[in-house]
């Protein structure tokens, strides 16, 4: 199995006891990454909870193919394992927004509208 590890790339999805959305056209807070792979891994870090009711037991990862029109739940993770492996379907723009669920079963950030990351994967040759 071949993927492209894009880590050296991006700025990592830090995930906090953020709160409060933001609205659904917002941009990513990061540059576009262009790659011709369409297996990826897409690491992320946790910050360090203000309260122990905060630390996560899952971090989960949303993908929007739309600008971030609608989201949906891509993979779930242990918070140990530090990245998540991501098979696109096709050429595209991806927006990816990491997400913890704490211990006492609340999301973190609430809403899944703030994109982190931005991957643009074209397999096509130039012309």
């Amino acid at each position: 199995m071949c993927f492209a590890s894009i880590a050296s790339l991006l700025v990592m999805a830090a995930v906090g006891p953020q709160t409060g959305g933001l609205p659904a056209a917002r941009q990513p807070t990061a540059k576009p990454i262009a790659t011709r792979q369409t297996l990826f891994a897409i690491p992320f870090t946790i910050d360090r909870p203000q309260h122990a009711a905060q630390q996560p037991g899952e971090v989960q990862l949303y993908v929007s193919a739309d600008r971030g029109a609608s989201w949906r739940l891509y993979s779930r993770s242990d918070p140990a394992r530090r990245q998540f492996m991501f098979r696109a379907g096709g050429d595209g723009e991806y927006w990816f927004q990491v997400r913890t669920l704490d211990r006492s079963g609340r999301l973190r950030p609430e809403s899944a509208n703030t994109p982190r990351l931005c991957v643009v994967v074209d397999t096509r040759p130039p012309a």
